[in-house]
């Protein structure tokens, strides 16, 4: 008989059950642990999908709790206009020309508290219409239906920041969703004007809170 041909010694020590049990257990400690790092990649992933959204929101507000503190700040800093509320600009049934809504818009300024905004006399103001020691406004007198575009917000915020101050546009029509978007992140004044009806109302976030301090 060939060494091949000898069958193995019979386990004589009992020890088998054991070994058995022991490498069950071993099998169960590596599954166990394998599940545990899928829990935890689990519990990570959930909180990547469902914390970071949440901070997101909470970064937002924060952020736009600190803008509507220096728009309030500003504004009860800023010297006071001696227009009364009851000094508002008066209706112009026959409308205005782009010169007379510059004026008007610098009538709606003092009226806001923003003492000193005056028309702009010089003929390359990079776009400013109206002045004030603090802010900068542009103005277009525009036919209903043509809306003020995000260039053009655009330019006027770069202007204002180019003069260290703060940027408003005032409008007869309208603005698009892009200027709207653009102002409500960069902070600036949007509004639109009614001569004829010698209204003024706020079309984004900032302009309301300078027309809800007033």
């Amino acid at each position: 008989m060939s060494v091949d041909d000898r069958q193995a010694p019979a386990d004589s020590t009992g020890l088998k059950p054991v070994r058995n049990i022991a490498i069950a257990g071993i099998v169960l400690f590596v599954v166990s642990g394998a599940l545990g790092s899928i829990n935890d990649v689990m519990q990570n992933v959930a909180t990547a999908i469902f914390g970071i959204p949440a901070t997101i929101c909470i970064i937002v507000w924060i952020l736009r709790a600190r803008h509507n503190k220096r728009v309030r700040a500003g504004f009860n800093s800023a010297p006071q206009s001696a227009v009364s509320p009851s000094d508002r600009p008066a209706p112009q049934p026959y409308g205005v020309s782009h010169a007379g809504a510059e004026s008007l818009a610098a009538s709606w300024m003092r009226w806001m508290g923003l003492d000193g905004a005056q028309v702009t006399q010089l003929s390359n103001d990079g776009g400013i219409d109206v002045e004030q020691a603090d802010w900068v406004a542009q103005v277009k007198n525009y036919s209903a239906g043509t809306n003020v575009g995000r260039p053009e917000v655009q330019n006027i915020y770069g202007v204002a920041m180019a003069e260290a101050k703060r940027a408003m546009f005032f409008t007869s029509s309208g603005y698009s969703a892009g200027a709207i978007e653009f102002a409500d992140r960069v902070g600036a004044a949007l509004f639109v004007y009614s001569a004829e009806r010698g209204e003024l109302t706020a079309s984004n976030r900032t302009a309301a809170d300078i027309l809800r301090l007033r």
